[in-house]
């Protein structure tokens, strides 16, 4: 039986012995048998590209069909291919700066990384969207990895990555917080706040593994003793876990509460709802405490009207 897959393998094998006009052809049959094959319609267009028969007018179409190729295929973890659709859609369209980005980003992500090729692809990105804190850091933060950065530079740079990690923070993308405040964290190890704000976000990714988050939460508490937040972190940590001593429930409970109402003035609701929450647990009596909760939700209830009718329709980059 006659398959997809099959026409595509076939054509791809033409294509690596350089017979391109057969590897068309298999390639074009794929696209009869699935006009719906997005992957089939690029395998062709790219064929097409390097035999330069691909219309101008088609670049960018073809770009950014392969850029999002190459995002699934990174998605599954499909590195030698993402790289391979990436290339393709920088070809295609060589001022993109995502694109760029992207390549470079996931060049990281191979075995061994090929530094030589991922800071030129940054660099490229920057110069192309200068304006971009999360292509800068990424540059930065590939810079420091061969040991090119300054100390100066490190310092800088940890505090970009650390308010990128604060944007995802607040977005609830605590993965992508934990990455940026861990690049800070290598960047200034002495930062007791990166460490603890490290600890927080692995505390919210991973629940159900808090040894990381313990470790961030103590390397905090060695760096700065007065970080009063660490001491509490790790207290919550210990509690969750059954450790923490009965005598020392009331004691933060009422900590709890206190970093709750400074999460809360803050502006940081979901954090003081947290502190809150966790008050409550470790002293079920705490009435003060359910009325801070009672008011925090109902702030954040109030926030998440006004943002839900403040919201536009977002359009595509190239709208």
């Amino acid at each position: 039986m006659v398959t997809l897959a099959l026409y595509l393998n076939l054509g791809y094998a033409l294509q690596q012995q350089g017979a391109w006009d057969e590897a068309i052809t298999y390639y074009q049959r794929a696209r009869d048998l699935d006009p719906a094959s997005t992957e089939a319609e690029v395998m062709w267009a790219n064929a097409l590209y390097a035999q330069s028969r691909l219309p101008a007018a088609d670049l960018e179409r073809y770009a950014t069909l392969n850029f999002s190729l190459g995002h699934r295929r990174q998605q599954a973890n499909d590195i030698p291919s993402a790289l391979d659709y990436y290339r393709q859609a920088v070809a295609m369209q060589p001022d993109w700066a995502d694109a760029h980005y992207q390549l470079g980003a996931t060049l990281q992500r191979s075995e061994p990384v090929a530094w030589d090729e991922v800071i030129p692809c940054f660099q490229k990105a920057l110069a192309l969207a200068p304006d971009s804190a999360v292509i800068r850091a990424s540059l930065a933060n590939a810079r420091f990895a061969q040991g090119q950065l300054s100390p100066e530079e490190r310092e800088l740079y940890a505090g970009v990555n650390h308010d990128l990690a604060t944007q995802h923070q607040q977005q609830g993308n605590w993965d992508m917080a934990a990455e940026y405040y861990r690049q800070a964290t290598r960047l200034r190890p002495d930062w007791a706040e990166a460490h603890y704000n490290l600890g927080l976000a692995l505390q919210k990714a991973h629940p159900g593994c808090p040894e990381a988050a313990s470790i961030a939460y103590q390397t905090a508490q060695a760096l700065d003793p007065n970080l009063a937040k660490a001491d509490i972190s790790l207290a919550n940590l210990q509690f969750g876990q059954g450790t923490l001593p009965p005598e020392q429930l009331a004691v933060y409970a009422n900590q709890n509460h206190e970093l709750g109402h400074q999460c809360r003035q803050a502006g940081e609701l979901q954090l003081a709802i947290d502190h809150y929450r966790q008050a409550i647990a470790m002293n079920p009596q705490f009435v003060a405490a359910r009325d801070s909760l009672r008011l925090a939700l109902h702030a954040q209830s109030n926030v998440q009207i006004k943002v839900s009718v403040a919201k536009e329709p977002v359009l595509h980059p190239s709208s």
